[in-house]
């Protein structure tokens, strides 16, 4: 991998330098709800690990990077990862914004260079932002509103002019989106409601690109004490 370093003002010129990084790199990414963070794990030999160990378990972290506003509660639920793992997001619901987060270097990134701090992406204000999926390109993310009928579609495209920038998609009298799926090839996105499961054309370019394409509305089922309800 190759890093242009640009000199600061006085010097005379800039060099290249080669960094070494494996690309094989084996973990595991875990949000921890309460307590505002996410956690790095080593899943490369875990049983080694922890046989090797002096603490147990508590070797196979990595990292445990704090996400969101510290003056408040986040709540993050949920994750989800660039396909390269170099980029982390991680809606967080109480502060209506997402946290994106190095994937490779174990830190929050800025994703708003004009005001001072590490600012999340701010999805306005009311947005309780919680599910979350990245299209298979690695061009937007999805990301479910659970209070209310929205999904915000995320460009999450580094070479866009439109990067970190949101549009909305409004599912009219549907209360909140429970969960979010992508099939396999990423042309069409799934989401959950308390009565419905609905789907949208999400194929760049299609001529029905972000919209409704059928739903099916299904009874509401509780899972309690291990037994299924209607």
């Amino acid at each position: 991998m190759w890093i242009r370093f640009n000199i600061s003002k006085g010097e005379l010129s800039s060099r290249n330098i080669s960094l070494n990084i494996d690309e094989n790199i084996e973990r595991a990414v875990t949000v921890q709800r309460l307590s505002d963070e996410i956690y790095f794990i080593d899943t490369s030999d875990p049983k080694a690990t922890i046989n090797n160990s002096a603490v147990g378990s508590s070797d196979l972290i990595l990292a445990k990077v704090p996400i969101g506003d510290p003056t408040q509660p986040d709540l993050p639920k949920e994750l989800a990862a660039t396909s390269d793992a170099s980029r982390i997001y991680v809606p967080l619901e109480k502060t209506h914004s997402v946290a994106v987060v190095d994937g490779i270097g174990f830190r929050n990134l800025d994703t708003n260079l004009e005001t001072s701090g590490i600012n999340p992406i701010n999805l306005g204000a009311g947005a309780t932002p919680s599910s979350i999926v990245i299209s298979s390109d690695d061009r937007y993310a999805y990301i479910g509103d659970r209070n209310t009928g929205t999904i915000y579609i995320l460009n999450i495209d580094p070479d866009s002019k439109d990067y970190h920038t949101h549009s909305n998609l409004n599912i009219p009298s549907s209360g909140a989106i429970r969960q979010l799926a992508l099939n396999s090839d990423g042309t069409r996105l799934f989401a959950t409601t308390n009565e419905k499961i609905i789907a949208f054309d999400v194929a760049s370019g299609s001529d029905t690109q972000n919209q409704i394409i059928g739903s099916v509305t299904v009874n509401r089922v509780l899972h309690t004490f291990g037994e299924l309800k209607n």
